[in-house]
């Protein structure tokens, strides 16, 4: 058997977690789209003028994937009818093959009224390189992606909220704030900190690392507990190749928070990119032994274990990190 999980993981996950496309990344332009929907319209991306757009892939061949998406597609159609006055599209692309009467009597029944788009060829699905049902993802009116989400048990709240935000109709710090689970209020810089690093992780997302730095500085300013805002620090570093300062960091991060897996794994990758692989491996198999069980543990693992040659090892990897990515219920 031969070594696939590599490349199809490799799209799918990378230092800060999984990605919802492997072929588009946040502030690229996205690919065109020209598919017919369910009467036989042609419809075209690029003819949809001005707004924020919603593009929703999901499935019906399963009875999870059907699950899963018809409870993200109501609330995402609750949402389209309340804000297409403001300029929102939502447009919904199935590849299932033979599923086009299915969705037309699930059309009826549920009271679709956005565009519902059939792609029995896969094609926009290779050119977005989507591999989770459903996801789904925000562009900007210049098309490019603003927002993107593989499935989550909320992920219909995680859109509409991040829809509010790009429509206006609530600020970020609202959202992030709507998010956190109540408990006693937090003193006034502890607030300000995790509004700098909110900030600076969604600038981070856009590629914009020197100014999620400055967000991330201003945090640990305000709150020198911050141990998120370290990590990111650290995650910045590491992009920029200066390992031994991304590790500092990462173990600043980890040592206000031992529980931080993101830093533990930041180090493995610094290790790595110095060259260290065999130190890389065992923080990576401390990981998975203290119950830090996640796709990105065990895919990375396997990449280390395969650039040492031990392909069986790797192999298994790979498989765990695709039976962990891929669960159900």
């Amino acid at each position: 058997m031969s070594l696939l999980f590599p490349v199809i993981l490799a799209g799918m996950l990378s230092p800060t977690g999984v990605s919802a496309f492997r072929n588009l990344e946040i502030g690229e332009k996205a690919p065109e789209i020209q598919l017919k929907d369910l009467d036989g319209n042609d419809i075209v991306l690029p003819s949809i003028k001005g707004g924020k757009v919603v593009l929703l892939f999901w499935g019906i061949d399963t009875p999870v994937k059907e699950k899963r998406s018809l409870s993200v597609m109501n609330r995402l159609e609750g949402l389209y009818r309340r804000l297409k006055g403001d300029g929102l599209y939502l447009i919904s692309i199935i590849s299932d093959p033979d599923a086009k009467e299915k969705v037309k009597k699930l059309r009826r029944a549920h009271d679709w009224s956005h565009p519902m788009l059939l792609d029995d060829k896969r094609e926009v699905y290779g050119a977005y390189g989507v591999h989770v049902i459903p996801t789904a993802g925000i562009l900007d009116e210049e098309r490019r992606l603003l927002k993107a989400f593989p499935y989550t048990h909320s992920l219909d709240e995680i859109v509409e909220g991040e829809v509010l935000v790009a429509m206006g109709k609530k600020t970020a710090e609202e959202w992030e704030k709507e998010r956190q689970p109540r408990g006693d209020p937090q003193p006034e810089n502890k607030k300000k900190a995790q509004a700098h690093f909110n900030l600076g992780k969604n600038l981070f997302e856009k590629g914009s690392q020197e100014r999620a730095r400055e967000e991330w500085l201003k945090a640990i300013q305000l709150d020198p507990g911050h141990a998120d805002a370290y990590v990111g620090l650290g995650m910045i570093h590491l992009k920029e190749k200066n390992p031994k300062e991304a590790i500092e960091f990462f173990e600043r991060g980890i040592g206000l928070n031992p529980n931080l897996r993101q830093g533990s794994v930041g180090i493995a990758l610094s290790l790595e990119l110095m060259g260290e692989n065999t130190k890389a491996i065992k923080r990576l198999e401390d990981l998975l032994q203290d119950r830090h069980e996640t796709p990105e543990v065990h895919y990375h693992l396997g990449r280390l274990y395969e650039k040492e040659g031990q392909k069986e090892r790797a192999l298994l990897e790979y498989k765990k990190a695709l039976q962990s990515f891929f669960k159900t219920d």
